[in-house]
């Protein structure tokens, strides 16, 4: 399953075959996309109205059944970017960032909250008991083991990141940095003791840089015009696998597939089981333009920034249907 949002939903598509994704349905929010998560049975997106806390829709992977905004207790708030840990959603409001418990959908729970002070923080990233908390200036390492009193444990100096490009993978972080007019730079940082990161290793990108994933060994840079793979199964000498130059507004990685959303509508599928040399695999036209994918099995929701969204079952390809 693949997960595509945008401003006011989520589209999903069933991709057991890659190259002839099936549309399956939607999950709509009521207006302004605003983040998009994919938890153990349920999949979130936050949206915001005019002049109003946020709030976010939530829908049963196996029933497809829609928990809308209006029918859930109201959220003690919601940041424009989250990210979920089990059943816990990590979020910030202004410099506080908040723990909502919503294994209930219809009556979540705020657990705890820790004031990172500043002005304006945003979550990059959570993996396990960590959560990245981005700033200006540095990445705060949040360790959210016990909910009701997150705690800040170590900190990294950044300049010009952006709120997508910091990756935790399970002791490890991945930041890329961006600070015209000097080269885009990808830092690995040891994370063995949160308290005192340490950077263990750096490899100049060859373009700017919007979004990060992780694989295993692979790290998948975006920018608008390209993306970058990079190998660091060495974290401590890292190393350029390949760059691809295409349109790309977002990317999703399933399996050896690596999705990218184009800037003029629709995505492309890469095979990039050759990281050296990713094969285009087709062309999907969807109503607008993608602003990141999450999956789930072999159900892709897809989304847009000007339409709603839409799911899409594919499982048998010759026989695509709407759920």
């Amino acid at each position: 399953m693949l997960f595509v949002s945008h401003f006011t939903g989520a589209i999903g598509w069933d991709i057991t075959q890659p190259d002839q994704p099936v549309e399956i349905g939607e999950l709509p929010v009521l207006d302004g996309y605003r983040g998009l998560a994919v938890g153990a049975d349920r999949v979130y997106m936050a949206s915001c109205q005019s002049a109003a806390p946020m709030t976010i829709s939530s829908m049963d992977l196996a029933t497809r059944d829609l928990v809308r905004p209006a029918e859930m207790t109201p959220i003690p708030s919601v940041g424009w970017k989250f990210d979920l840990a089990g059943d816990l959603l990590v979020t910030t409001e202004g410099p506080v960032l908040r723990v909502i418990d919503v294994g209930d959908p219809e009556a979540a729970v705020e657990r705890g909250s820790l004031d990172l002070g500043g002005s304006l923080w945003t979550i990059a990233d959570v993996d396990g008991s960590l959560a990245a908390a981005l700033s200006y200036s540095e990445i705060r390492i949040v360790d959210i083991s016990d909910p009701a009193a997150p705690r800040v444990r170590g900190r990294i100096p950044v300049d010009d990141v952006q709120e997508d490009a910091v990756a935790l993978s399970g002791n490890v972080a991945f930041v890329v940095n961006e600070s015209w007019p000097e080269p885009c730079e990808l830092a690995i940082h040891d994370l063995s003791d949160p308290d005192l990161p340490v950077r263990i290793g750096t490899l100049a990108l060859p373009h700017g840089n919007e979004e990060v994933l992780v694989a295993g060994d692979l790290v998948i840079c975006r920018t608008w015009g390209a993306f970058t793979i990079c190998d660091v199964s060495d974290p401590a000498d890292p190393r350029l696998a390949s760059v691809t130059f295409c349109s790309a507004s977002a990317i999703g990685l399933n399996g050896n597939d690596l999705y990218v959303g184009r800037w003029q509508g629709g995505f492309e599928v890469y095979d990039i089981s050759d990281p050296s040399q990713p094969q285009r695999r087709g062309f999907f036209r969807t109503l607008g333009l993608t602003t990141c994918f999450a999956f789930d099995g072999d159900i892709v929701y897809t989304s847009d920034y000007l339409h709603g969204g839409q799911i899409v079952d594919m499982s048998d390809i010759n026989r695509p249907a709407w759920v």
